[in-house]
């Protein structure tokens, strides 16, 4: 700033502190209390603050806002008058924050002018690298008051504003903070619905600054029409480095919007597009930007619904992407089919070191798989396999015990159990088992796959090889066995005999579709009432097959690896 008189500083860590803090050096002599307050009330000059930010955005009507060298708030605050005088070191144990800093002065006469309170929550994150304003409801004059002092902030190097109810607010003064901080290099506007309008703002803000590396903008109700904003800021943008939009709604058309700026973006490291409903044609423009692009190193895609074709499109940007390192597929319906599909990619890729497939579609069966198919890899970079909480069998130790030693892959995992040697086929039905037929046999079929994290849907999909939306009852229960159901084959076909109605032994795909979304109606019926649910007749199907589990499986302790018996277990 021009009306910056030079720093004396011993060396060039303290005068770059002293420049960003706007401290000028302190004097031999001190002006007494009197006359320090009298010139501070003298300095109290007219600020009109409708001249210093504008309640209109500049970007909407196409103007833009001086340089900081004529900065308007410079034009109207004398920084520089008499604060040269002042010793520091004779004052009060912080006379920096009463007096000195300016840019708690600013705050205090914006306060002051536009007739709100000060609050020390700003008044300190103002003098902090990171200004955080969370949990704060700002009012119009609040927020403004806030950005006179941040515009001009040489400290503040990230922003962060979350539940601050700004969707009542314009936020076209946060807007010119973004563009035109010299030292802005982190924004975060979180939780706020900022919608269509504040989209518009931040990502034209953060096109002209050409300092901002990380922008997170999640949870604030963008839609798929908000796409363009965020495709054209990864075409001008040539220095984002994060991009944060997790929890919207950009849904397919957002996101392939999206997709057409990251494929040429030279940029971007990171992408965080978590819960944003993308689907069938959003998973593969995801995978066909992918696929072009040159830079990103981590894609957070947890928390949608990418399934088959999405992991087909996965697969084929992995074989051909040369940067990416961490991908995150956690909840996306995928089946163990969809998650093969993926790591055949990966056959080709050299770079991915994590793979997060937490919360999907995957029995203990399949996990074993998985492993088997990553050994057969020998090219895979894969150090770290995350599989959140997802239950194996015993038999899956062995697998991971070889990957540990042989490639170092660390696979994350749930509960184990141990499987009895006899196998269930050749099993006879328990009393356990006989009091199954005492239920109703849906609620039965419905928590035995509960239990064992299988979707219906998928499930029957799978054993659907023929589309014809039928399932013949012989292959309904191989398929279950195959998946390690812990029930015998004699007890499964009585029971699906019962939901066989017009005993042609085959079971309608679409029938079995209406009676899940049946289930799930008394399921949630029964947690509503006012009896133990265990008490329930849901409750007491799904009591007797974990007894039957019990019975045919043993959990391990991972913490000391000791087998101990499961409650009922003999």
């Amino acid at each position: 700033m021009s009306a910056l008189r030079p720093i004396r500083a011993s060396n060039a860590t303290e005068m770059t502190i002293n420049y960003r803090r706007n401290i000028a050096p302190a004097r031999t002599k001190a002006k007494t209390s009197r006359s320090l307050a009298k010139t501070t009330e003298d300095r109290d000059l007219q600020i009109d603050p409708h001249n210093v930010l504008s309640s209109k955005t500049n970007f909407k009507n196409g103007k833009s806002r001086p340089s900081l060298e004529s900065s308007p708030i410079d034009s109207k605050l004398d920084y520089d008058s008499g604060e040269d005088e002042i010793d520091f070191d004779d004052c009060d144990p912080t006379p920096r924050e009463k007096y000195g800093d300016p840019v708690i002065r600013v705050y205090h006469r914006a306060c002051k002018k536009l007739g709100t309170i000060c609050m020390k929550s700003i008044q300190s994150a103002l003098l902090n690298e990171k200004f955080s304003c969370k949990y704060v409801l700002l009012k119009p004059n609040d927020l403004k008051a806030a950005c006179y002092a941040l515009l001009d902030n040489r400290f503040v190097e990230q922003i962060d504003f979350e539940q601050n109810a700004l969707e009542y607010v314009p936020i076209d003064d946060i807007g010119d903070v973004i563009a035109h901080s010299t030292f802005l290099t982190h924004v975060r506007i979180a939780s706020n619905g900022l919608k269509s309008e504040g989209a518009e703002i931040v990502c034209k803000a953060v096109q002209e600054n050409k300092r901002i590396v990380s922008l997170d903008l999640s949870d604030n109700g963008f839609f798929d029409s908000d796409g363009k904003f965020f495709e054209k800021l990864l075409d001008n943008s040539t220095t984002l480095k994060e991009l944060y939009l997790s929890k919207n709604n950009l849904m397919d058309l957002g996101v392939q919007a999206l997709s057409r700026g990251l494929e040429d973006s030279a940029t971007l490291r990171v992408l965080d597009l978590s819960w944003n409903h993308i689907r069938l044609k959003g998973a593969i423009a995801i995978g066909c930007a992918l696929a072009k692009n040159s830079s990103l190193k981590v894609l957070n895609l947890a928390w949608n619904g990418l399934h088959s074709q999405g992991a087909e499109s996965i697969s084929m940007a992995l074989s051909k992407n040369e940067t990416l390192e961490d991908l995150d597929l956690t909840c996306n319906r995928l089946n163990e089919q969809c998650i093969s599909n993926i790591l055949t990619g990966l056959e080709q890729n050299k770079t991915l070191s994590t793979l997060r497939i937490a919360l999907n579609n995957v029995t203990c069966t399949g996990a074993e798989g998985i492993l088997k198919q990553i050994l057969k890899n020998k090219k895979s970079a894969l150090k770290m396999l995350d599989m959140g909480k997802q239950e194996v069998h015993d038999t899956f130790m062995p697998l991971h015990a070889e990957l540990k030693e042989q490639r170092g892959i660390n696979v994350i995992y749930g509960i184990v159990w141990h499987t009895r040697r006899q196998s269930l086929a050749s099993q006879t039905a328990d009393d356990d088992e006989l009091l199954l037929f005492t239920c109703d046999p849906l609620t039965v079929l419905m928590e035995c796959m509960r239990l064992q994290n299988l979707r219906l849907i998928d499930f029957f999909k799978a054993l659907d090889v023929n589309k014809s939306n039928h399932i013949c009852i012989s292959e309904l229960v191989n398929g279950l066995l195959k998946v390690g159901v812990p029930i015998g084959p004699d007890t499964l076909l009585r029971l699906f005999r019962k939901l066989d109605k017009n005993e042609n032994q085959m079971l309608d795909y679409k029938e079995m579709v209406e009676a899940q979304n049946k289930h799930r109606q008394n399921v949630r019926q029964a947690l509503q009432e006012n009896v133990d649910f265990e008490k329930t007749d849901i409750g007491k199907t799904s009591v007797i097959l974990r007894k039957v589990m019990a019975n045919h499986y043993i959990m391990k302790s991972e913490a000391n690896d000791v087998w101990t018996p499961s409650v009922g277990s003999n």
